[in-house]
């Protein structure tokens, strides 16, 4: 079973290694993360560290007790791993015929269909 926690903590070196390490002490696997520096807000400057873990809930949250301790890190928060909150959703951004078509592929694969909608049913025309 996997759970997803979001840390938010000091952008220093040795960050993402002390992270890992307290989930792997725990016995936790890392399937999933996504790290980045916050540019904005009240956080700003902060590195934000997203990870989907597999392992036990109860040790995943005893990791997450693990890392408030730490005095590096801000907050530990957690959530639903992604495919639980989005399942098989695609998002797509942008726009143009070519943007249609692989909208149509990636609909059709996540839905497991063969989807004979052409390009023009995806998108508008020119005003």
């Amino acid at each position: 079973m996997s759970t997803a926690i979001n840390v938010i903590c000091l952008d220093r070196p040795g960050m993402l290694r002390d992270i890992a390490g307290a989930i792997a002490r725990r016995g936790g696997n890392i399937v999933y993360t996504q790290q980045f520096v916050l540019e904005r807000g009240v956080n700003r400057g902060k590195a934000s560290v997203y990870m989907e873990i597999d392992g036990p809930a109860e040790e995943v949250m005893k990791v997450v007790e693990d890392l408030a301790a730490f005095d590096s890190i801000f907050d530990v928060s957690v959530h639903k791993p992604f495919d639980e909150i989005y399942g098989s959703r695609v998002i797509i951004i942008g726009g143009g015929a070519q943007v249609a078509q692989v909208a149509v592929g990636a609909v059709s694969e996540a839905e497991g269909t063969t989807c004979g909608a052409s390009a023009s049913a995806w998108t508008q025309s020119p005003s």
